[in-house]
């Protein structure tokens, strides 16, 4: 069972990174100014592709997660990370069930006079299910770093996951500055980029690291020595 948790995260996780294949299929959207969700658009060639690898992706991290809660540890951190890991899963699940219906990033791809309102996104149910990634990602983070703590994972798993995470959710923050700038100032600089590699990072993170959480906590020496003399 614990390598069916880990195959499932691996699977999962990698496919959140679909974007690669971009670089296969004939997209015509730039790697370095579109949206990452734009690939999805309904408006787009092969947005089933890109969809149903996100669905995909979704279900497994969430079935992933499931397994993971039944047979790993379920202390309070090990079960918030779980639970906010299962909840990722389920935003990229919806996320790729509410396209956008266009590309934004594309001149006149919308057919709208205003293609960068952001005012017009507040009913739109695929910002919030692509917050809800970050927002759940972010958690997951910090639930999975307490809990390697608190069971003994070594230094150097520890600082995987550390690294790692942080080094995401900086990109993500800067991805998120980068389409504020878009939507409010019509300027997409770099925002492909960003996003891009935030989607790499937290597709890894999501594939190698949550993982370490099926493993039994290190027994410390203290704890060792009084189970010797009960013995």
């Amino acid at each position: 069972m614990n390598r069916l948790v880990r195959l499932l995260l691996l699977a999962g996780g990698l496919l959140y990174a679909n974007w690669v294949v971009q670089m296969v299929l004939p997209a015509h959207l730039s790697l370095l100014t579109s949206y990452v969700s734009e690939l999805s658009a309904l408006s787009r060639p092969y947005h089933q592709v890109f969809r149903s690898l996100d669905v995909l992706s979704g279900v497994l991290v969430i079935a992933g997660a499931m397994y993971g809660l039944a047979v790993g540890r379920r202390d309070r951190p090990a079960a918030t990370a779980w639970a906010a890991l299962a909840l990722f899963g389920l935003s990229n699940v919806v996320d790729a069930l509410t396209p956008l219906p266009c590309t934004l990033t594309v001149g006149a791809a919308c057919n709208t006079s205003t293609p960068h309102d952001a005012w017009g996104w507040v009913g739109d149910p695929h910002l919030y299910a692509s917050l809800g990634e970050e927002v759940f990602f972010a958690v997951a983070f910090v639930a999975v770093v307490v809990a390697l703590r608190s069971g003994g994972a070594t230094i150097a798993t520890r600082g995987r996951a550390e690294v790692l995470g942080a080094v995401a959710i900086c990109a993500s923050v800067v991805a998120g500055l980068l389409t504020a700038q878009l939507n409010f100032f019509g300027h997409d600089m770099l925002l492909g980029l960003a996003q891009r590699l935030e989607v790499l990072l937290m597709a890894l993170w999501i594939a190698f690291i949550p993982a370490e959480l099926v493993t039994p906590p290190r027994r410390s020496l203290h704890d060792s020595r009084r189970f010797l003399r009960v013995r």
